[in-house]
């Protein structure tokens, strides 16, 4: 009877245990950070929707989260503000998070500290567009004409500076420092040849460019996408595809960067553990895709790629589950 008593009493403990057990796992877990502030672009842009759909997504599992969107100028200005502090988590072009945390162009006066990546989001594709009309076949025929290679210390004047540099062509081109949208209209009233721009595909303003004039992109050859993969760690070998534009028949072999999510070391590596499983986890990451046609390449191998800045621990512990 004795020993039926202690068998009972080990049952019942052992029950208790599990019913506890499993209320625990059925219970999501919080975060410690109470507001989360996501630094972007302009509304007109990619990033600032982007943003809103990472926020949606957050907020749909940390009800008592406040998560703001945060409308920029872009990469530049969201890296300034996680170092200042009025950001903890932003969209910043690959390369340009690279110049930050290296104290490198722009940031030279000014390394920034405490950054990290959590995982690489979309390709954005370099594109050199000019006239069908001009019949501009490659890089060397640029000599002598004048190309709009973005603003001065913006992302897309240094991929020129380093595609025209690798060609022996910087100093034998009439450099225009434009913004893509000044580019855009000057390629429209002749007064530039040819213009870069670093953005996701299809861009919006560049299809309308194509709908009212052919244009055609310039490809890069392999052996400049060799070499310039192989110099900087945010370079990868990529493609226009055909059909990106009205009248592009024909893929067009050229160069991309990454859209990183990045996270400032005020979220702890707990928090930032469970930010990344929440958004980019094998059951939530099919989800994410399918709010924002930007995000619908996302795949577990894709997050994974090689970053051009370190790797913050909480996402390394959240990719890797």
């Amino acid at each position: 009877m004795k020993r039926l008593s202690v068998l009972m009493t080990l049952l019942a403990s052992v029950a208790v245990m599990l019913i506890i057990s499993l209320c625990g796992c059925g219970k999501p877990k919080g975060l410690t950070v109470k507001e989360l502030r996501i630094a972007t672009g302009s509304r007109s842009g990619t990033y600032f929707p982007v943003g809103e759909t990472i926020a949606r997504a957050l907020k749909e599992h940390f009800s008592d989260v406040h998560v703001q969107v945060l409308e920029t100028d872009g990469s530049v200005q969201n890296m300034q503000l996680l170092q200042e502090g009025k950001a903890n988590l932003a969209l910043v072009q690959s390369d340009i998070a690279n110049y930050a945390v290296q104290g490198k162009n722009m940031f030279i006066r000014q390394k920034i500290l405490g950054v990290s990546g959590i995982a690489p989001l979309f390709p954005e594709v370099i594109q050199i567009i000019t006239r069908r009309a001009d019949a501009i076949k490659d890089l060397k025929s640029l000599k002598g004409k004048k190309v709009a290679v973005g603003t001065q210390e913006s992302g897309t004047y240094y991929n020129a500076q380093q595609i025209l540099a690798q060609s022996g062509m910087w100093d034998e081109v009439n450099r225009v420092n434009l913004s893509p949208w000044e580019a855009m209209s000057s390629l429209e009233r002749r007064s530039v040849d040819a213009f870069f721009f670093t953005t996701a595909l299809p861009n919006p303003a560049i299809s309308e460019l194509s709908s009212r004039h052919e244009i055609a992109p310039i490809a890069l050859p392999s052996g400049m996408i060799f070499n310039l993969t192989n110099t900087y760690p945010y370079y990868f070998k990529s493609q226009i595809p055909p059909g990106s534009y009205i009248g592009a028949t024909e893929g067009v072999p050229t160069l991309e960067i990454h859209a990183l999510l990045v996270s400032h070391q005020s979220i702890s590596e707990d928090d930032l553990q469970l930010i990344t499983r929440t958004l980019l986890g094998a059951t939530n990451l099919d989800k994410l895709k399918k709010m924002h046609p930007q995000l619908a390449g996302l795949t577990r191998d894709s997050i994974r790629r090689p970053m051009s800045i370190p790797l913050a621990e909480g996402a390394r512990k959240a990719l890797a589950e």
